[in-house]
């Protein structure tokens, strides 16, 4: 109910401080537990997203049961799948075909299905995107970069606290034979909103990115730092010293970074992919196992301590290189006059 004398106002003026004024006083007067509220933030940063609702996209491309089951009635559907709490009370899956494609937005507020894709993003709680999504939603997903045929139907559906919304997108061509997993891996959260589709694969693998378009202009400005950061050094030198054991060559753990999953590529880092693809080999190869990983608990006495690069070392390695013989005189690329 509104109130002339707004309560918020009695709070510090910034945003920070305000979270920070109101946590301390509830905290003190035994209110709120404050290992509760970093539990609360670790799960909606790590255990609860779009990864969950990726995995209903893809159980309902290749299980027709369960798609039946999902139209008919999404709550319990995806509750059977283990998804199912606060902002989830009552979903509705809408499908994505060749004539008609499905967006969703919410008007009033940011109402979204939390347990299948997590806490929405800062563009569709945005002003801009509530109001323009249901006057002008072609012109909305032009900006996404996503253009339908002119005879496409849109249908713009309103989310509200009772009822909230998924989008099955259509299944993309050339993914016959995939797995569930390969599957999941390719739908992403936008397309799950309705801002995308869903792009089945290329040609040329997603680290291909010779002559590639859309990746915008190159900044010779950039700070000129070995590492701009520090981790990225010790990602680097892990990489290398856990090489020197002796499981894989430089051509298997480049390959284990181009394995990673399109959605893992594209939004790591440089680094990131170097230790994402690191942590695949160690497993995959036995040095380490998941639950070392998990627990960050090693077991001792590994038999690989004997090929363990030691500092004094280092140089002589790094010197000695590695196999490497392929023709250097070709060209992969040719470029006319005007290129």
């Amino acid at each position: 109910m509104p109130h002339d004398d707004h309560s918020h106002s009695l709070l510090p003026s910034d945003p920070a401080l305000r979270v920070k004024a109101l946590e301390t006083l509830l905290v003190e007067k035994g209110l709120v537990d404050p290992a509760a509220l970093d539990e609360i933030i670790d799960t909606y940063s790590h255990k609860i997203g779009p990864q969950n609702g990726a995995k209903v996209v893809a159980k309902a491309w290749v299980d027709p049961d369960f798609r039946a089951a999902l139209f008919a009635d999404a709550t319990s559907a995806v509750r059977d799948l283990g998804y199912y709490g606060r902002q989830g009370e009552h979903m509705v899956a809408v499908e994505n075909t060749a004539t008609t494609h499905n967006l969703v937005v919410c008007t009033l507020c940011s109402c979204y299905p939390w347990p299948l894709l997590g806490i929405p993003p800062g563009w569709y709680k945005s002003d801009a995107y509530r109001a323009r999504a249901v006057r002008e939603p072609r012109a909305v997903l032009s900006e996404f970069g996503t253009t339908l045929a002119p005879e496409t139907k849109i249908r713009v559906w309103d989310s509200t606290a009772e009822i909230r919304y998924l989008v099955i997108p259509e299944r993309p061509a050339g993914t016959d034979g995939w797995s569930e997993e390969q599957l999941a891996d390719i739908v992403t959260r936008d397309a799950m909103i309705g801002t995308k589709l869903v792009e089945g694969p290329r040609m040329s693998r997603v680290h291909d990115m010779g002559g590639r378009f859309g990746d915008g202009a190159i900044n010779p400005n950039e700070p000129d730092e070995v590492f701009p950061q520090d981790w990225h050094g010790r990602a680097l030198a892990l990489t290398l010293a856990a090489g020197g054991l002796g499981q894989w060559n430089l051509d298997i753990s480049r390959h284990a970074r181009e394995c990673l999953s399109p959605q893992d590529y594209a939004r790591f880092g440089y680094y990131e992919k170097w230790i994402a693809g690191l942590t695949d080999l160690l497993v995959d190869n036995g040095v380490v196992t998941q639950e070392e990983l998990s627990t960050l608990t090693p077991t001792p006495n590994s038999p690989l301590q004997e090929r363990k690069m030691l500092a004094e070392y280092v140089a002589k390695i790094l010197a000695s290189g590695g196999p490497a013989d392929r023709p250097s005189d070709i060209p992969y690329f040719s470029l006319s006059a005007n290129g």
